[in-house]
């Protein structure tokens, strides 16, 4: 979809003219994710035995490593419309996601990778804060290849990017600062679509002060 496309649809969910399952299912029309129960069988399939083993639990966002270089404008444009307030940020997560689950590796020395929910940990810290923590399905293996292999794909992505922090991914793709203003003309309360830290220009440039899924 045009960024203009998902400009529409997001003012249209502003005014009550779009559901939260119409913006949700669009979210999960342009998400690359794969669901939980097949990344699970795809880590025993590439990696062998033992296979993975999971629980819920709670995480502090700056635990979290990411694990792949920089987001969607896309996805983050859309995930910051349906998870605009902090109040139903568990609720439509758990009602809109129960397939794809924002899902984190544990890696040891107190760190975790993120298997799925890159965008949705990403906007997890701007509306709670670095400090907070967040409701994650938490994967445990005892699988050196597998644990070889994600530490790998963050130490790639803090090369990149100089961190691995979930609020320091570079966002690919994103309309310039005049292009923002223009998508936000005309709402009531533009500071959902423009509220930042926002990177700095180009590529791989991490934001200033401070990352699915979907």
């Amino acid at each position: 979809m045009e960024l203009a496309e998902l400009s529409a649809l997001a003012k249209r969910h502003y005014a009550g003219e779009v559901s939260e399952e119409e913006l949700a299912r669009t979210l999960r029309s342009i998400s690359t994710s794969i669901s939980f129960a097949s990344a699970m069988a795809s880590f025993e399939s590439l990696y062998g035995p033992p296979p993975p083993t999971w629980r819920n639990a709670s995480v502090g966002i700056q635990a979290i490593d990411a694990s792949q270089p920089c987001l969607e404008y896309a996805k983050i444009h859309l995930v910051k419309w349906l998870f605009a307030r902090s109040e139903d940020f568990e609720r439509l997560n758990r009602m809109y996601f129960p397939e794809h689950p924002i899902s984190v590796l544990r890696l040891g020395n107190g760190r975790f990778g993120v298997i799925d929910g890159h965008h949705r940990l990403w906007q997890a810290g701007v509306i709670f804060g670095p400090s907070a923590t967040v409701f994650v399905r938490v994967v445990s293996s005892e699988n050196p290849l597998l644990l070889t292999s994600v530490r790998d794909g963050i130490r790639r992505v803090a090369e990149l990017n100089s961190s691995a922090e979930l609020r320091r991914l570079p966002i690919r793709d994103m309309p310039n600062a005049t292009k923002l203003l223009q998508l936000a003309e005309g709402l009531a309360n533009p500071r959902w679509l423009l509220a930042g830290p926002w990177p700095a220009k180009g590529p791989l440039s991490g934001l200033s002060g401070s990352s699915d899924g979907s």
